[in-house]
């Protein structure tokens, strides 16, 4: 990979594309500048600004070349040139937008084909663009996050998800995105650093919370949103090869006389997946966030209905499945709020 100290003001992406194909290359700039990225692109308003070596400036430090392939860009000079550098230079995103032949030399690598740019937020062609480029204009050395609990231990890519019913928790160091799935409930923890999400930093998680741990931090959401009696939540993920990852909710000590609730206990989110203080994510909980909980749990168990991925087994006594029959507070060790 081609990685340099770059200017304060670099680009983080470089669009190339052709003069016709301007609109296209609008709709994906305002889209990658939503994410927090620097966007070089629009040649128009810049034209009387820059010269032939400022535009070489900027794609040599860029971290990322999205080239737009399409019938008019395969056979303009300048599209050609840029698109071999940023190859040359290994930080290449090719576009197929059309039935259009690409060159022949940019055909080994990987494409991610968009035909349509109506409502990027809900395009899967998109979100599979929006994973490459986050690949080149986020680089960093810091480890990233393995997201376990389902079968085959792979490394993901953290990215915010769009087009779906989804619940956040905001803070400055970092945003926490709740995805309710028919297996499960989806954690997307992006820190932030410098006013700006790191889906690449330090910290960066994606996991997902099994359909068998929804019912717990639903019922314990529920309790601290109401203010009623209950024990903390904890959650242990095992993951081969790494550290177990801990999920918990709690929230402070009750305050009132002879250890009663009186409703002004704070509530808190931790999220361990390792040693440093970048795996280890506490987050404050007010009553729209523990709300936000109740709701995305509430969708995961209708997604599990509807989708039938939930399939309780009976007790039976002396069965593997008595090991289920634990009150989940010996098993794990909770304390008490």
């Amino acid at each position: 990979m081609y990685v340099k100290d770059t200017p304060s003001d670099a680009p983080d992406v470089f669009l190339s594309y052709a003069s016709e194909d301007r609109e296209k290359a609008q709709l994906l700039a305002d889209a990658f500048i939503k994410y927090g990225w620097r966007v070089w692109w629009d040649r128009e308003m810049m034209a009387g600004q820059l010269v032939h070596s400022e535009i070489e400036r900027k794609l040599d430090d860029a971290k990322c070349v999205v080239v737009l392939w399409s019938a008019h860009s395969v056979n303009k000079e300048w599209v050609l040139a840029e698109a071999d550098e940023a190859l040359k230079q290994s930080k290449v995103v090719p576009v197929v937008t059309d039935d259009s032949k690409i060159p022949l030399i940019f055909r080994k690598r990987v494409a991610v084909r968009l035909t349509s740019f109506s409502q990027l937020w809900n395009n899967p062609d998109f979100l599979k663009l929006h994973r490459a480029v986050a690949r080149l204009a986020e680089v960093s050395n810091a480890p990233r996050v393995i997201a376990v609990p389902r079968p085959g231990l792979k490394q993901v890519d953290v990215f915010p998800y769009v087009g779906a019913i989804t619940t956040f928790v905001n803070k400055s160091f970092g945003s926490l995105q709740l995805v309710p799935e028919p297996d499960g409930l989806r954690f997307v923890y992006i820190p932030i650093e410098d006013g700006k999400r790191r889906t690449a930093g330090n910290g960066a998680l994606d996991l997902l919370l099994p359909l068998d741990a929804v019912g717990g931090l639903w019922a314990t959401a529920r309790a601290f949103l109401y203010g009623v009696e209950s024990l903390d939540e904890n959650v242990i993920l095992s993951r081969p090869g790494f550290d177990d990852l801990l999920i918990k909710l709690y929230r402070d000590k009750p305050r009132g006389e002879d250890g009663r609730l009186t409703g002004s206990e704070t509530c808190w989110l931790l999220i361990v997946s390792g040693p440093s203080e970048s795996e280890k994510r506490r987050m404050k909980l007010g009553p729209r966030d523990l709300l936000g909980f109740e709701l995305a749990c509430l969708i995961v168990a209708q997604l599990a209905a509807s989708n039938k991925t939930h399939h309780p087994r009976p007790y039976r006594p002396g069965s593997a499945s008595e090991q289920l029959s634990e009150s989940p507070g010996d098993a794990d060790g909770r304390g008490q709020s």
